[in-house]
Order: structure tokens, then C-alpha cells, then sequence
């Protein structure tokens, strides 16, 4: 299993808090539950992190020119 460091616990709370008004109902719901687990619990496993990750939508990434 993967380990989920501080650094990347703090972006991925950052980017879900971020995207949530633009997110449809039923991804609202998970992320927000998911959330609430990993703000509630600083110890709280790497999988509740793991399953934000996965709910967030994918980032897009700028092209260079």
C-alpha cells in the first residue's frame, strides 16, 4: 500500500475543499464524507486519502509551448 505523506495529505484536503461547489451530487456527497474522516482524525489512515484522491476528478495538466 501506498503511503500518504503530509505534504500531499495537506494538497489533496486543499484541492477537494477547492473543487467541491463544482462538483456533481453524488461526488459532493463522497468527497464530503471523506473529508469530514480525514479532518476529524489527524492519524487517520492513508486509505481515507487514498479514496479522496480517487473521488477528486482528474487534474488537468497545462501543456508547455
Amino acid at each position: 500500500m501506498r503511503r500518504v505523506g503530509a505534504a500531499r495529505r495537506k494538497e489533496l484536503v486543499e484541492r477537494a475543499r477547492r473543487l467541491l461547489p463544482e462538483l456533481p451530487t453524488g461526488s459532493l456527497y463522497r468527497v464530503t464524507a471523506l473529508l469530514e474522516r480525514a479532518l476529524a482524525d489527524p492519524e487517520v489512515a492513508d486509505d481515507v486519502y487514498l479514496d479522496l484522491e480517487a473521488a477528486l476528478p482528474r487534474q488537468r495538466r497545462s501543456r508547455s509551448r
